[in-house]
This record gives C-alpha cells, structure tokens and sequence, in this order.
C-alpha cells in the first residue's frame, strides 16, 4: 500500500482541481456531467454479458442457454475456457459445453462478476488497484448470501455489491482527462473524498447507479451503505427491494471485507488503520440489528467460502 497522501501532495491537487474562482460546486457539476456522459456504465441490454447476467440470476437459469450466449462472445467464450483449464489445474481440455458444465452455476457467477469488473474498467486493471476490485466481488458474493437468508433473491443485491464502491474506479479517468491528475495508486485517492471532493463516494456511487439504470432499491443502497442510522425496524414490513435494509447487509458485508485484510476505502482512514475481527463485528450494533430480524448465517464461515472463491479468480481478474 502507498503512504498517506502528504500535506503538501493534497495542497497541490487542491490547486490543481480548484484554480482561482472554481469551488467544490463547480467540481461537483464537471463531475456529474462526466457521469452522464462517459456512455453506459453497464453493459448494453442486448450484449452477451447482459444477456448472461439475467440468465444467471433467473428463478430457474439453463446452462445450456448460458452456453449459448457464451458461444456468442469469444472473449466471455476464452475466459470460461480458460477459469475451467485453471480449476482443472491443467488435466484435461475443454469444449465450451464441456467447461461450462464442469463449472457449474456458482463458479459462472464468480466469473460473471470478474467479466463486469473488468468491463466497467474497461478492461485495463492496474495492480495496485486488483484488491479493490477482489473487494467488490467479495461484497457482492456475500451480499447475495447474506439477502438470501432473509428473501428471495434476484441479482439486484449482487449489482449492489459490485456498485458500492464504483465511486472509485470512476473518478479515476474522470480526474485524468479532465485535471491532467493521475491515480495509479488507489490509496492515494481515498483520503481526499471529502476534505478535496466535497461529497462522499457513496453519493457518487449513488449517481452511476442512477445512470445505469439500476432499480431503486439498489441506488438508495449504495448511497446509504456507510450511513450510521439503522431503520426501524419495527416499520420494516418487507426487506425485499428494501434499500435501507440493503445497506445494512452492504456494510455488513464491508465489515467482513476489512477483517477479511482488503482495503478499507475510508476517508482519512490511516494505512494500517485497525482492521476489526469477526468477533468485534459480532457485537456492533450493525450485527446485532439484523440479528433481531432472525439469526443471519455464520458471517465468518460465509465470509471465508467466498474470499476463497474471490482468490482463485483473482488472476482472471488481472488478466489483460
């Protein structure tokens, strides 16, 4: 991990970002004309990896059919090729159908997640960047179980997972063609969220997810996820399609993922800020509010499984 952003490096790029007449206001207004143009920032509805994403995440998904889809793109084709050569640890060869099946549905998942990280970045992950992007798979994956618990799930809570931390990734090329600023390393870039930036990346995030066309659920989610007043839970009649109640598993699942060692995209927060153990996370009040809802699956023992799977498919993730 990089060095705290000094003094005198924050000075510059508030000079930078804030000539003589520009204020927060301004940057704010570039920075949402930026999001409303930069394209989609999820795939079209009609490309393959849309079409895989509602097939995966349907009531009953077909492999045949996800097979079908994959045959239609030859990278989505060459990166399950290749995931299920690596999981064979190289001892046998794989026609599409055949890796398809040997992988199954929960490993496509993963791998759906690893294809929509790497589009959204366009494809261009720079290494010190890798565990923030392991980071949001994580989330996703143990977003979903955690949601399942309590009702049926359907891709929304995977989409909150991956999106909560959008903020980041998007205001990299944002700073670089705009501000000639360059943020090779992401530690150098979360100190400044709002001492520099006047707004918070939830309430970023928040936006792409209204560009994206994200249902609402999932938009008051994000911008909620680090919001430190619980619902009340006595007026929470259903906590399906619930945004609040989707936030309480998102930062649930972001505690996991600051105890499971992946970096914390916390304003000001010190490099080697005490990370919490799952014991600790057990008795907030985060915790114990969901726990009156009904007692959640083991956290540690979930999170563990997926930052398994999240590992073995970081190279997947990386790859150019």
């Amino acid at each position: 991990m990089t060095e705290m952003l000094t003094a005198e490096k924050a000075q510059e790029i508030w000079l930078r970002l804030y000539p003589e007449g520009m204020t927060q206001g301004d940057l704010s207004r570039r920075l949402g004309i930026h999001i409303q143009t930069s394209g989609n920032l999820l795939p079209a509805a009609g490309s393959a990896l849309s079409e895989l994403g509602r097939q995966l995440y349907r009531e009953e998904p077909s492999l045949e059919r996800c097979t079908e889809i994959l045959a239609a793109d030859a990278a989505l084709s060459e990166l399950v090729l290749h995931a299920a050569h690596l999981a064979a640890l190289g001892s046998r060869r794989f026609n599409l159908q055949y890796a398809v099946m040997f992988l199954g549905l929960t490993r496509l998942r993963v791998l759906f997640g690893v294809a929509l990280l790497r589009w959204m970045n366009g494809d261009k992950l720079a290494g010190a960047w890798l565990p923030l992007w392991e980071r949001s798979l994580f989330t996703a994956r143990l977003v979903e179980r955690l949601a399942a618990h309590y009702h049926p799930v359907d891709g929304t809570e995977y989409l909150a997972g991956l999106f909560h931390d959008a903020a980041w990734p998007a205001l990299v090329p944002f700073l670089r063609q705009d501000y000639g600023l360059f943020f090779d390393e992401p530690d150098a870039l979360f100190p400044l969220e709002h001492e520099i930036f006047g707004t918070s990346h939830a309430d970023i995030g928040a936006a792409i997810c209204v560009r994206s066309g994200l249902a609402p659920h999932v938009v008051e989610a994000v911008a909620l996820h680090h919001d430190a007043t619980l619902p009340d839970a006595a007026r929470l009649r259903n906590p399906r399609y619930n945004g609040p109640f989707l936030a309480v598993l998102l930062r649930l699942a972001d505690a996991a993922a600051d105890a499971c060692g992946f970096p914390i995209p916390v304003a000001n927060a010190p490099v080697d800020a005490t990370r919490p153990t799952f014991e600790e996370i057990l008795h907030t009040p985060v915790f114990q509010w969901l726990r009156a809802l009904g007692l959640p699956p083991n956290l540690p023992a979930l999170a563990e499984e997926e930052l398994a799977q999240v590992r073995r498919v970081g190279a997947l993730l990386a790859r150019d």
